[in-house]
């Protein structure tokens, strides 16, 4: 075959671009690599920090160092910073610090990665150190000991001097380290005076014939004191302010010389002591501890074993104890990737006792036998060894690490990380059809594996959480005859418990995220419309098991995981009903049918003999609420006697279902009705001739009810309103069904658009920044909406659609989270404490220079906005306003203006645009 010679040059020219391109990557690739390393290698940092001598963390002097460009460099950092190996100083000029560096030189988890200045990064560090004392040392705070803390702070802060407590655990379960923990956290919290002292009895030195035993003395300082004590002064050292931390009670002799201590010391306590009381114990057992103890002491707390805590807590205490080993022996030291795996799989008798061992061991060998100071499977101690199955003795020697390079999977970052790729996945593909359903269950998958093998501990609450969704999804599986895995009961608890301990903070692009979950939900509804049903069902009936709240991203995983595995399900979407007067008579049937069908079809409702029409409508519409979430697209009614009309007319505007109504109920009826639901079979016109044939009166209505609406209205995505109104949402009670939605000023405008809006929507009132949006409803700026006028105007307005109890509820919720300084918070990812202070200032400037007194709705709407504004500025987000006209503002005002707001502008490095002003302008003058 002859090649043209312009397509050989093609070809030949294409390949010394292909070699240039990657030279030059791995040219930056190298750049990049030294940055990482200079920074790493700044171990003085804390000292540096302290005297803010700073100079070598900038941008020009880093290029400096290295010979690079200064622009090429900022490229680098910036790379650096989000790939979340950096902190970053935002002031002038920028910092930028290591963050392995930072973590060993402070001992703190730098969740935070972005300050605004030098002052702030510090404040920051002082803020957490102090917040360290608060049980943060203990690894597993947030996770597997959360339950137990929480119990010991209740326990502690219970009446004035507490309640006893037991903690029970094996040997090197963290008992005497968590009494440390304890004193700390009684004298921060002032539960006790700052000269007070924790005894720690040791149980193990009781002697018998002197009745003496070994006491430590721990001072405020944590300074210990070792004394030998008779068990007698023992009560009078409970009279002082104190925590006695009484450890191995089952060694105290006898059951009952247990007894005459440990009971003698509580009754001591409750009645002349100022003292609070902890015991432990390696053994809740008869035969080693007396039962009597076991039953008066009110809280028992037990630890987990190391073999039940997950694999980010054990990876958190070897890259602690290496930490700690490299700065004893001064060497750096490293391990691989076989032996980390190794000490996190091995068996340890005496807990986390034998694991701190085995690593000293370990580093102890590595920096005696080797000049690379690494940890091999060969360093290991020889219990690790014998159980260990070691396929392949060539060990890759380039996957060593650093103790800093160690990742610990945790759960925020495993959840914002799924969250972020079903967003992208939707991006990707652009429609939901099977193969993004494919592509989610895969992205699922992933964070299964996570939540099964990294978080594999359990406890207490989880085994109760497991046990009742295992309930819950068995007759789930009955009802509607699907399949769920057995294994998804656990996974989803770990899940849940995990979710309201450690916490996810939602950062504006996580909001982001999750808005467009619950749009990508809004459209899987309509083409998996059972999967999502049965979704919805179990979210219902999981908010009324927990009392707990329940958002898009825990629907979805419902979502993907019973489509996954139920794909051709039809699911019974009528809701239905047998309605009798008398004491059991719709009992009686609906059991009966129910039994003979095999399944739940009918709900049973026993009315008063007096009851009217008006009574039975009530006890339905309040009984439907309840199920509303769930999507019935239709509701089946068996009513014994009476006028079906009458029942009809109080229900017409009520629902927004089809409704089907049969009179003369029977049991004969209600098994005919009862199969057809269940067959998926229930057709109106059978339905209708059935009851011809055996008299009966069949009624057939529309729902007619529109969906009871708060509306926000936004000129654009930037101005606060959609953070408002999260906060609405927050407030509102878990069981109502009163939407709040939001809505562009332009879409108001748009007869065709608003029209739409109300044929669908019973809106309640409108809310909003500019007052020209009222139209057709009520409207409550959203500048006043925390005021006590607005508040009672809300109350009346949602009087018709919510029961007094919920309006309390969500006023309730409404003054908490809606405060002034919640609402800063929400709307801004800047410091809204400094940001406030600066905007609060500009405001009382410009109200200086109008020579005018703003009343304190405007001057709100102008701290919600003008922070808003300053967050786009910095971000350098553009943005569009609707003006009512085009306003020409004069130099002067524009001038008054720009003196008003040059502090914040000045601080943040940003200036006013025209058309900022121009809305200034026309926001003043409207309000």
């Amino acid at each position: 075959m002859q090649i043209s010679l312009r397509h050989y040059q093609k070809q030949v020219f294409q390949l010394c671009i292909n070699r240039f391109l990657m030279k030059g990557v791995r040219a930056m690739a190298e750049a990049k690599w030294e940055i990482m390393q200079y920074l790493d290698q700044s171990r003085d940092v804390r000292n540096l920090i302290q005297q803010e001598a700073l100079k070598e963390f900038t941008t020009i002097q880093i290029a400096a160092s290295l010979h690079i460009s200064r622009g090429l460099a900022s490229q680098y950092l910036n790379e650096l910073y989000k790939e979340n190996r950096l902190v970053k100083i935002q002031s002038k000029p920028v910092y930028y610090f290591s963050l392995h560096q930072l973590e060993i030189n402070y001992q703190l988890d730098f969740k935070h990665k972005l300050f605004m200045s030098v002052e702030e990064f510090k404040a920051f560090l002082h803020t957490e150190h102090q917040q360290a004392s608060d049980f943060r040392a203990a690894i597993g705070y947030d996770s597997s000991l959360a339950h137990a803390l929480t119990q010991c702070k209740t326990a502690l802060e219970y009446s004035d001097h507490g309640i006893p407590l037991l903690l029970y655990g094996e040997k090197g379960t963290g008992k005497t380290f968590l009494s440390v923990l304890l004193f700390e956290y009684a004298l921060k919290h002032r539960l006790l005076p700052a000269d007070s002292f924790m005894a720690l009895v040791q149980g193990k030195t009781f002697q018998e014939d002197n009745r003496c035993l070994t006491v430590k003395i721990f001072d405020s300082r944590l300074k210990v004191e070792r004394k030998e004590m008779p068990i007698d002064d023992l009560y009078m050292l409970i009279k002082e302010p104190c925590i006695v931390f009484f450890d191995d009670v089952e060694y105290l002799g006898s059951k009952q010389r247990q007894e005459q201590i440990i009971i003698d010391m509580m009754m001591n306590t409750f009645d002349t002591s100022a003292a609070y009381l902890v015991f432990t114990t390696s053994v809740i057992s008869n035969e080693y501890l007396s039962e009597n103890i076991v039953r008066k002491i009110p809280v028992i707390i037990e630890l987990p074993l190391l073999k039940n805590r997950s694999v980010s807590e054990k990876k958190q205490f070897l890259k602690s104890i290496l930490l700690k080993e490299t700065k004893r022996a001064k060497e750096q030291i490293r391990i691989s990737s076989s032996a980390l795996n190794a000490i996190i799989a091995g068996i340890y008798t005496s807990n986390i006792h034998d694991f701190i061992k085995a690593i000293q061991y370990s580093c102890a060998f590595s920096v005696k036998q080797g000049k690379d100071k690494i940890i091999s499977v060969m360093s290991l101690p020889n219990d690790i060894l014998q159980n260990l199955d070691l396929p392949d003795t060539n060990e890759d020697w380039s996957q060593s690490l650093l103790p800093e390079d160690i990742r610990i999977d945790e759960f925020a970052i495993e959840y914002q990380t799924l969250l972020r790729q079903l967003c992208q996945s939707y991006t990707a593909i652009g429609k939901i059809d099977e193969a993004i359903c494919k592509e989610w269950y895969i992205r699922y998958l992933e964070f299964a594996d996570f939540l099964m093998y990294e978080q594999n501990y359990s406890n207490e609450k989880i085994d109760i959480l497991n046990d009742m969704l295992h309930d819950l999804f068995q007759k789930q599986e009955a009802r509607h005859t699907i399949v769920i895995p057995s294994s998804f009961s656990l996974l989803f608890a770990r899940y849940l418990y995990l979710k309201e301990t450690v916490g996810i903070s939602m950062d504006t692009n996580m909001e982001k995220h999750m808005r467009l979950v619950e749009k990508m939900l809004e459209q899987t509804a309509s083409q998996y419309p059972n999967q999502i049903f049965l979704a919805k069902d179990t979210v219902s009936r999981l908010e009324l098991v927990l009392n707990m709240k329940m958002d898009a991203m825990d629907l979805m995983i419902l979502f993907v995981n019973f489509h996954h595995y139920n794909r051709n399900m039809l699911i019974n979407r009528s809701l239905s009903f047998i309605i009798c007067h008398g004491y059991s008579t719709a009992s009686s049937i609906a059991d009966v049918t129910n039994t003979i069908i095999g399944q739940k079809i009918f709900n049973a409702i026993d009315m008063p003999i007096d009851s009217n029409a008006q009574d039975i409508s009530h006890k339905l519409y309040k009984f439907i609420s309840q199920h509303q979430k769930r999507q019935y697209d239709k509701i089946v009614i068996l009513i014994d006697m009476g006028s079906l009309k009458a029942v009809a007319q109080s229900l017409r505007n009520l629902l927004d279902v089809t409704v089907c109504m049969i009179n003369n109920v029977s049991t004969g009826i209600a098994l005919e009705v009862g199969l057809q639901i269940k067959n998926h079979t229930f057709q109106p016109a059978e339905i209708k001739r059935l009851c011809n044939q055996v008299r009966c009166e069949f009624m057939e209505l529309e729902g007619a009810r529109k969906q009871d609406t708060i509306l926000f209205v936004s000129e654009n995505e930037n101005d606060g309103t959609d953070q408002i109104l999260a906060l609405f949402k927050k407030s509102m009670p878990y069981d109502t069904n009163v939407e709040i939605s939001s809505c562009d000023i332009r879409v108001m405008t748009d007869p065709q658009q608003w029209e739409d809006i109300q044929s669908r929507h019973n809106i309640l009132f409108i809310s909003g920044l500019n007052t020209t949006c009222c139209k057709d409803a009520p409207f409550i700026p959203i500048e006043k909406i925390i005021s006590k006028e607005a508040l009672e105007k809300i109350k009346i307005l949602l009087k018709p659609v919510m029961e007094t109890s919920m309006i309390d509820e969500f006023q309730s919720n409404l003054a908490k989270y809606c405060s002034l300084e919640n609402i800063m918070e929400s709307i801004t990812f800047l410091d809204p404490n400094k940001l406030f202070e600066l905007v609060q200032d500009s405001v009382q400037n410009l109200e200086l220079n109008l020579c005018r007194k703003f009343e304190f709705g405007t001057r709100v709407g102008l701290y919600i906005h003008v922070s808003c504004l300053i967050e786009r500025l910095v971000t350098k987000q553009e943005v569009s306003y609707h003006l009512s006209e085009n306003k020409e503002v004069d130099a002067v005002f524009r001038k008054k203006i720009r003196d008003s707001f040059y502090n914040v502008t000045n601080v943040f490095g940003v200036e006013l645009p025209q058309s900022e002003i121009a809305y200034i302008y026309e926001y003043i003058h409207i309000s």
